[in-house]
């Protein structure tokens, strides 16, 4: 800094300090303001995510992971949906629409007369089942 001798170059100085004291108070309420919505909980995810994604071999890992999680997940809902007993009602309940959409199209046919014997029949065997056990 220069030295100063007079009151005028005094007066400019402090003018000067005063007007950079002005601009680097407002550099740092900007700093500031960036800095609090940088470090909003949302902000730090998705930063963190980016810089996440820019690295090929995170990427892969990352996606590698979600698919993972997500071909487990649809594993066990399908294993659920998909158990021995849900296939065998649902088998069932088709071949039950079936035989009684044939019995009420023609219900004096052969086809419709057999279809009746046995469902008795397997009716009969299950209540003896019932009444042995």
């Amino acid at each position: 800094m220069k030295s100063i001798s007079t009151s005028v170059e005094l007066k400019a100085a402090i003018l000067e300090l005063e007007k950079r004291k002005t601009i680097q108070q407002l550099v740092i309420k900007e700093d500031m303001a960036l800095a609090k919505e940088a470090l909003k909980p949302a902000n730090i995810i998705k930063n963190t995510f980016s810089k996440l994604g820019e690295n090929p071999a995170v990427r892969a890992t990352l996606i590698t992971t979600v698919v993972g999680f997500a071909v487990g997940y649809f594993a066990k809902k399908s294993s659920e949906v998909l158990s021995e007993q849900s296939l065998n009602r649902v088998m069932r309940n088709l071949v039950d629409y079936g035989a009684d959409k044939l019995m009420q199209n023609n219900p004096e046919s052969l086809l419709s007369k057999g279809i009746d014997i046995a469902r008795n029949t397997i009716k009969e065997n299950a209540f003896s089942d019932f009444k042995t056990s």
